[in-house]
């Protein structure tokens, strides 16, 4: 079977990279070819434009700290173009022509990711497939995010359009429920239709030395309060400060700052870490998929993506929202295992369903 994925598999983001490559190698690996439909949504490439250098009145501190910025961001897309380079896509298309791809799959797949929510997109419904006239419409863990349509009837044609409907979050599935009466099953996020094991093997992920322990932080966004939440953690365990920043300075005090971090890197120092400290989605799961010791720090901004997925993993307790909550104890994952192992069954199940 030919498919084609829509997702935002231009963004230099790791999560987007990683849930398109998972569900890429997922599906070919089954047998089918497989392409990220090279899709340019407008406000999806604003997000990750150079910072200005140039404008008329701009304090030269400032003028200097984005330049040094945009050279981190020059460096780190070479990785990222590195990570892709096995990736199969197709050829580049604007809304004006995402409709010569009709005829082109058999099954057009649209997520993970937000890519469902028209806040982000500034209202772009391409992403519901409402372009597609032949093949088989289906969703995969799509995200709303924050955004919550309201009870718009052509928005709820195009979702009954689909002929397969998924979500990643609860909240989404009840919001469509009640609000549109438009059924959508769950699903987990693409990343974990492989297991850690398989992740290290498919991305050559080596083992760190011994006497390298250390805390990773993660944040997206930026956050003070996840900083100092890290420093204790890792003073009273006595680890190491490793930071993954797209910022020249990070927030806080660290032994490392890491900018120039693609995909794979991100993996690769997320799996050797003692303990992980992120406010992210991706960064909670993947802290799940490679059994790590962590803390949550529950973002302001849709946190019901992350409470979501620990409630999922039966990790609750790893949800903190200060410093005074931070959990050091060993976790348990004989449970959570378990439960990572029905949510991988249940999305591959769910891919075989729609035709993959």
């Amino acid at each position: 079977m030919k498919i084609g994925i829509l997702t935002f598999c231009n963004a230099y983001n790791l999560g987007a990279a990683l849930q398109s490559y998972s569900l890429q190698k997922k599906l070919q690996g089954w047998g089918n070819e497989v392409e990220l439909i090279d899709y340019r949504c407008p406000a999806i490439e604003n997000m990750h434009k150079f910072r200005h250098v140039l404008r008329p009145g701009m304090r030269l501190k400032l003028r200097m700290y984005n330049l040094l910025f945009n050279l981190i961001v020059i460096r780190r897309r070479c990785r990222y173009r590195h990570f892709r380079r096995d990736v199969q896509r197709s050829k580049l298309y604007t809304r004006d022509t995402i409709a010569e791809t009709n005829g082109s799959y058999d099954l057009f797949i649209s997520g993970s990711d937000q890519v469902f929510n028209l806040l982000l997109t500034k209202g772009d419904h391409t992403y519901y497939l409402d372009f597609v006239e032949k093949g088989i419409k289906a969703s995969y863990a799509a995200s709303l995010g924050v955004c919550r349509p309201g009870k718009d009837e052509e928005y709820q044609k195009q979702l009954l359009r689909f002929d397969f409907l998924s979500v990643r979050e609860k909240s989404t599935q009840d919001y469509f429920q009640a609000e549109l009466g438009v059924a959508a099953e769950l699903m987990p996020d693409p990343v974990f239709l492989f297991t850690g094991d398989e992740w290290k093997a498919l991305l050559d992920i080596k083992e760190k030395k011994k006497k390298d322990r250390y805390l990773l932080i993660y944040c997206l966004p930026e956050s003070r309060k996840l900083y100092q939440m890290a420093h204790e953690a890792a003073e009273k365990k006595g680890l190491k400060i490793y930071v993954i920043t797209k910022e020249p300075k990070a927030f806080g005090r660290a032994d490392r700052t890491l900018t120039n971090i693609g995909p794979r890197e991100f993996l690769e120092l997320l799996a050797n870490a003692d303990y992980v400290v992120t406010n992210s989605f991706h960064g909670t799961a993947f802290s799940l998929i490679f059994h790590k010791e962590f803390s949550i720090l529950v973002p302001d901004y849709a946190p019901e993506r992350v409470t979501n997925l620990l409630e999922y993993a039966g990790q609750t307790d790893r949800a903190v929202y200060d410093s005074s909550q931070i959990r050091l104890d060993p976790m348990d994952y004989s449970d959570t295992q378990l439960r990572l192992e029905e949510m991988r069954q249940k999305g591959m199940a769910y891919l075989r369903k729609i035709g993959a």
